[in-house]
């Protein structure tokens, strides 16, 4: 958390990410475990992984602060080059297989989109909120549509929300098609098109 040079510190952390991976405890693996047998649980690994996130998030987003504003082109450029480093961290999140729905609703998402909108940066909100429709299952898009699609409301006036809508109606789309022929898919009670509507219209 000390003052570094964004760029550096940013890799730190990637680096730091790397390195604890296979080490995070979650469903079924050596790391879980509770009381005096030393480990932990996946809501620990959760913790890491946001705590990371944010920190990684926050460093991204000073690169564009620096230097001359004659330079503000090529900043963001260099922040484009580097953004994969951060969306791994949501990779990571969704990549546990101890968050569930109940953890995806309750904590994951609501603390993931507090840094997204907090950070006020239309690069970092634009990839991150397209991240997230990327790496997340559909059923708990299907499960938070509103929450998600409430926050886009919410973005910097300079984020485009059109390629976020159509990245997640696409998304849901090839699910629904998918699911055609099992017990699975967008449920009946879940006014999809209206809440939609609702959003895309304020």
């Amino acid at each position: 958390r000390g003052v570094q040079h964004p760029t550096r510190g940013l890799f730190l952390r990637n680096y730091l990410s790397e390195m604890t991976k296979d080490k995070l405890p979650d469903v079924g693996n050596e790391y879980r475990g509770e009381g005096e047998d030393g480990g932990g649980t996946v809501k620990d690994s959760i913790h890491f992984i946001l705590q990371n996130f944010t920190e990684m998030n926050k460093l991204w987003v000073r690169m564009q602060r620096q230097g001359l504003g004659k330079h503000k082109s090529k900043r963001e450029e260099e922040r484009k080059e580097l953004r994969l480093l951060v969306g791994k961290n949501l990779a990571r999140l969704s990549q546990l297989d101890g968050v569930d729905l109940d953890l995806y609703k309750e904590t994951v998402l609501p603390k993931v989109m507090d840094q997204i909108l907090s950070c006020e940066d239309k690069i970092a909100q634009q990839y991150l909120m397209e991240i997230i429709i990327q790496v997340f299952p559909d059923q708990f898009h299907l499960a938070t549509l509103d929450e998600f699609l409430g926050a886009c409301s919410k973005l910097q006036q300079s984020v485009d929300p059109k390629p976020i809508f159509v990245s997640l109606i696409q998304r849901l789309a090839n699910y629904a098609e998918s699911s055609n022929d099992s017990n699975k898919g967008i449920p009946e009670d879940l006014p999809i098109f209206d809440i939609f509507s609702t959003h895309i219209s304020a």
